[in-house]
């Protein structure tokens, strides 16, 4: 995969597709070019037959649905292979001016995952329909909600009545009797979150839910035009609300790890790379705990052995927990200059076992020049 030159004699710079499966993040200060970066890399993966999903929470990455310029310093044939071989799709949440899509945050678990699968992916499930209610599901009442609600979605697909959207959950909570949950939560948030769940059902909250193709990962991953290979873009700028973009990336997230342990691969190269822009909120320092949180660090550690590449930019390396992006084996880091940011790249180079003095040389790079570093060496 060409991804760009060396500065000192101009010879081609490469990256071997494997190394997409032990993951990729991309760190710069605005106008570093790291939204350049991550397109070239996307790129090269859609030209070795890789599909990929961005999560492009900016808007930055939609341009990629635009046709190609005749820039005079690109590489015309390689232009040309990218048209061809290219599918590229833009979803837009609440809104049809792409492809609309929407979420199932009560999709049911397959029915073919071991116990311990089962009870993760009903855990899943929980966490996130707890976060979209407002709850934060590692500290209290969080906690107690996200174990409510993790017995009563069981009990319900038990009795065939699992609700299909929150209208539906506001109507199961009130005919529950909140004296068979006092062991974990009180009546009167009970009581709350039917409240809670009933205003989901109403306003733009809902179409977010219910406007357009639900989520699907096979969906996304299907050849269309020619058998090119998928680019899909999730533009989450149609999402005003911070609150929703969260929602639909734990949601995301968990529909990718529950595809993802029912279809490994044991490819050299990735099935599939996944990008997620502006990472910071979704992966920030502990004890900053959002649901995404866990299960971005889920997919991180386990993603290589289904055949799963994750890449994560950030412009702010303060913004990000460094246990998390440093499981991350390759590493470009862009141009820093603010102290602080350079010895918070430090740390993350210590999460990779690679030299942190290599941080000090950020402050010299120009705008689209990177330092490509590795696991344990430089």
């Amino acid at each position: 995969m060409l991804i760009g030159r060396y500065p000192e004699d101009s010879e081609k710079a490469g990256l071997e597709p494997s190394n997409l499966l032990r993951h990729v993040g991309i760190l710069g200060n605005s106008g570093s070019g790291k939204t350049v970066m991550a397109k070239i890399i996307l790129e090269e993966c859609a030209l070795a037959g890789i599909p990929s999903i961005i999560l492009d929470v900016q808007g930055d990455l939609a341009r990629m649905a635009l046709p190609t310029e005749n820039d005079p310093l690109a590489d015309s044939k390689r232009q040309s292979d990218w048209r061809k071989v290219s599918e590229v799709r833009v979803w837009t949440p609440v809104e049809a001016s792409g492809l609309p899509i929407c979420l199932s945050p009560f999709k049911i678990p397959a029915d073919n995952l071991s116990d311990d699968e089962s009870v993760s992916a009903w855990d899943r499930m929980a966490a996130g329909i707890t976060e979209i209610l407002g709850y934060d599901a590692s500290k209290n009442p969080g906690k107690n909600v996200k174990a409510f609600l993790y017995r009563l979605l069981v009990q319900l697909a038990d009795r065939n009545s699992l609700p299909s959207d929150f209208g539906k959950l506001a109507e199961a909570i009130r005919n529950e009797d909140p004296g068979d949950y006092d062991d974990i939560i009180k009546p009167s948030l009970i009581k709350a979150l039917e409240r809670d769940a009933k205003a989901l059902d109403i306003g733009v909250q809902t179409k977010l839910y219910t406007k357009g193709s639900p989520l699907s990962i096979p969906m996304m991953l299907e050849p269309r035009l020619n058998s090119r290979t998928p680019v899909n873009i999730l533009y989450l700028n149609t999402l005003s609300d911070e609150n929703m973009k969260m929602a639909f990336i734990q949601q995301f997230c968990r529909e990718l790890y529950d595809w993802m342990i029912q279809n490994p691969s044991n490819a050299e190269d990735p099935q599939l790379m996944v990008f997620l822009d502006e990472a910071g909120p979704y992966i920030p320092p502990d004890p900053k705990m959002p649901a995404s949180k866990s299960i971005i660090r889920q997919l991180l550690k386990q993603g290589r052995k289904y055949g799963i590449g994750f890449m994560l930019a950030s412009q702010s390396p303060g913004d990000l927990d460094y246990r998390t992006v440093g499981q991350t084996n390759t590493t470009f880091l862009g141009r820093f200059t603010a102290p602080q940011d350079i010895k918070k790249v430090g740390m993350i180079l210590g999460g990779m076992q690679a030299e942190k003095s290599i941080a000090g040389r950020l402050a010299k790079l120009d705008p689209g020049q990177f330092l490509m570093v590795s696991s344990g060496s430089e």
